[in-house]
């Protein structure tokens, strides 16, 4: 038991010094199991936010990359089907077969296509004869800019795709036959 002198009366400390002194003891506390966490968040924030950038970038622009290369593959798919129209109508007739085609009309076509489609894109279209017929062979060379993986210094996306296309001429069946 504290003994206080006679006519002593307890100072009650205000709400603000009563507040000041909780923290006070809330930091030697601290201080004395070793736990100083001041600035914890920032140092944490300043480690996470690259990580989070590069996230980030991945999700964007990996989504921007899957569109253009389904934009490349539809560009191609259609650019050959481009080429396959382009029927050589007069060796059609003189030998009475079909789907013979103008090489170098479908090839400018299909190439064409693609230059209409998309100016930045690359075309390259050839023309071989298979058993099935003749085909057109597109190869589509395309890239999209990148959003925040240009941070990190790439800045495009680059994306490839490839297709064919068979001339036929009337209607054919599943199984082939006429």
């Amino acid at each position: 038991m504290i003994r206080r002198p006679a006519g002593h009366k307890p100072q009650h400390p205000t709400q603000r010094e009563s507040m000041s002194l909780m923290a006070a003891r809330r930091r030697g506390a601290g201080l004395a199991r070793g736990c100083v966490e001041e600035g914890a968040a920032a140092v944490m924030l300043l480690l996470l936010t690259p990580a989070l950038f590069g996230l980030a970038g991945l999700v964007l622009d990996g989504g921007r990359q899957l569109a253009a290369r389904q934009q490349a593959v539809d560009l191609a798919e259609q650019a050959a089907r481009a080429g396959a129209d382009r029927l050589d109508t007069d060796a059609t007739r003189s030998t009475g077969s079909t789907g013979y085609l103008d090489i170098a009309s479908a090839q400018d076509a299909a190439c064409r296509y693609v230059t209409l489609s998309d100016p930045q894109a690359t075309c390259r279209a050839t023309v071989t004869t298979t058993s099935e017929g003749q085909r057109v062979h597109v190869e589509v060379t395309a890239s999209s800019a990148t959003v925040l993986l240009g941070l990190v210094g790439v800045n495009r996306l680059h994306v490839h795709s490839i297709a064919d296309a068979t001339a036929v001429t009337g209607i054919r069946t599943v199984l082939g036959h006429g």
